[in-house]
């Protein structure tokens, strides 16, 4: 959903494979997702995560791997 906000793209128009340029999610966009997950999710996350994980599919998955 923050995504969606942020992105200002319908949340029933996302896909998880959506690459997150697709989304045209620039840098300030991703680091205001970044800044909610980490509230979300108790732990500091590296922007660099966006880079290498560009799409919600790679980038749900490395979160799960990093929060072990």
């Amino acid at each position: 959903q923050k995504i969606s906000t942020e992105c200002n793209t319908p949340l029933e128009h996302i896909q998880d494979t959506d690459r997150f340029d697709q989304l045209n999610m620039d840098s300030m966009s991703a680091i205001m997702v970044m800044d909610a997950l980490e509230d979300f999710l108790q732990m500091e996350l590296s922007p660099l995560y966006f880079w290498d994980n560009p799409t919600l599919d790679s980038y749900a998955s490395c979160l799960l791997y990093t929060s072990d």
